[in-house]
């Protein structure tokens, strides 16, 4: 056997010409790579008005008018370079979840896909609430696969989870646990699950993951079952809707990707090295409340434990500027605002905080347009409930989006944004006041993107009454990040 390569050789150099074999055994050709683009045929069959694929052929979507959904697919080139480049660089050891990064098998001589991700986005209009389980989704291919979509967390997965998967997976080192570690935050970070209702005025995003589609597959589709778009007067789901998303496999053309075209805006993730350096005065201001009677027993039927809590400078804000100022070169000036006060001078962050509504902020939305459109930055640091009450924070954010002028979009921030380690590096979202008070759901942290920069948080998670809490180091290194990166901003 071992004497037929040579000989195979040798009839290959006389029929084809030596320098094609050697190119060949010695320059093997470059891997095509492929991508998933709508079937824009297929979904045409459906013969559904509501169904559309966009202009630029990537995305896939239902428009029921009063809400609607979005399905993208994310290829391991886009979740390499433009998503999570700084996790993609450590073949094994890379913390990017979704693929192997540049990591080379060496029985296959490529990089293998891992998994099969896409980008889902929620809208809702007008409609009550929507709701959508992950988990129910299923992906079919032509070659007969039918995948299950993967749970984030182990625990009443309804089949496999990416954290059963990673744990399957994971050595004994320490090395191998903070591998394991930022590959879950990322995960918990990135990927979609069945939370709270998406309300009126409200979206949501995240990624949706299978396993890997093969290259030979030519078409699949993407069943989203029991996408849940109305409740009863139990507060239990009562209206559902199927439906189904059609792809095909191409090769991938690199060049026609752009940066706006993963899941969030990047276009400030790139930050002058010495913003860590920064020194001078950071001006922060504290938007001011009216304790009216609906505030008031709000704050007493939720969260009796804590006293003042409508206080325009609570311990909090004193700790976090001893915290800013022990660890930067900054001086922070604090002055609390009304809305009508904020524009009179210059700021270079306003933070809200709070549980319940603000009627000021409802008659005062184009005050803080205007101070994003000056330079400023915007933190809600507001919570919601489990029980459903929901503060109009959402709707605040939604509003201030519509006020501002030019390419504006609300999106999740991505992990690798600055105000995630343009001072202290943190691997994903901290806990926030949920791991205090069993009544607060954690939020998606949102943001408003202004011509693809930052400008307006949503974090959705109180940090504001933990910074008073040193051992709270995650939450004051984020308001730290917070910070710098409002200067930054402002001094560009």
């Amino acid at each position: 056997m071992k004497n037929k390569f040579p000989i195979l050789l040798l009839l290959l150099f006389f029929n084809t010409g030596c320098d094609s074999v050697y190119k060949y055994v010695f320059l093997p050709p470059e891997r095509i790579e492929y991508t998933l683009v709508p079937d824009k045929d297929a979904m045409e069959a459906l013969q559904d008005s509501n169904y559309f694929v966009s202009q630029n052929g990537q995305v896939v979507g239902f428009d029921a008018r009063t809400w609607k959904i979005e399905i993208r697919y994310m290829s391991d080139y886009q979740l390499n370079q433009f998503e999570f480049p700084d996790d993609s660089k450590s073949a094994e050891l890379s913390g990017n979840p979704y693929t192997y990064a540049n990591w080379i098998d060496p029985a296959l001589g490529y990089t293998p896909r891992r998994f099969s991700v896409f980008k889902v986005t929620i809208y809702n209009y007008t409609s009550s609430k929507l709701n959508f389980d992950p988990e129910l989704a299923i992906l079919q291919t032509d070659r007969g696969d039918n995948f299950n979509a993967y749970a984030r967390e182990q625990k009443n997965a309804r089949f496999i989870s990416i954290e059963e998967y990673f744990k399957k997976r994971k050595g004994t080192s320490g090395v191998d646990e903070e591998v394991f570690e930022t590959r879950m935050g990322i995960a918990r970070r990135t990927m979609l699950y069945y939370g709270k209702p998406i309300y009126k005025g409200d979206s949501r995003d995240g990624l949706i993951v299978f396993d890997p589609v093969i290259d030979k597959v030519e078409k699949l589709k993407i069943n989203i079952n029991q996408f849940i778009t109305g409740y009863d007067e139990n507060n239990e789901p009562s209206d559902f809707i199927d439906l189904v998303f059609f792809f095909r496999q191409v090769p991938l053309n690199k060049e026609s990707l752009k940066k706006n075209d993963v899941i969030s805006a990047i276009a400030d993730t790139i930050i002058n090295k010495d913003a860590k350096d920064l020194s001078g005065d950071f001006r922060f201001a504290q938007l001011k409340y009216i304790d009216d009677v609906r505030t008031s027993v709000l704050t007493r039927n939720r969260l009796p434990e804590i006293k003042d809590v409508w206080n325009p400078n609570p311990k909090g804000i004193t700790s976090l500027i001893d915290y800013i100022q022990a660890n930067s070169k900054l001086k922070t000036l604090l002055t609390q605002v009304t809305p009508d006060e904020l524009n009179k001078k210059n700021y270079d962050l306003l933070l809200i905080t709070g549980v319940a509504a603000s009627p000021m902020i409802d008659d005062n939305i184009s005050s803080l347009a205007e101070f994003i459109e000056k330079g400023g930055f915007i933190v809600f640091d507001i919570s919601t409930f489990k029980d459903g009450t929901v503060t109009s924070a959402f709707r605040h954010f939604q509003s201030l989006s519509e006020q501002l002028k030019g390419n504006v979009r609300i999106d999740q921030v991505n992990y690798d944004h600055p105000i995630f380690n343009i001072s202290k590096k943190i691997n994903g979202v901290p806990l926030g006041y949920e791991s205090v008070n069993g009544n607060i759901e954690a939020g998606q942290m949102r943001g408003i993107f202004l011509d693809g920069k930052l400008v307006a948080l949503e974090t959705g998670r109180s940090y504001s009454m933990l910074w008073s809490d040193n051992s709270q180091s995650q939450a004051l290194n984020l308001a730290l990040n917070l910070a710098v990166y409002s200067i930054s901003n402002r001094k560009k």
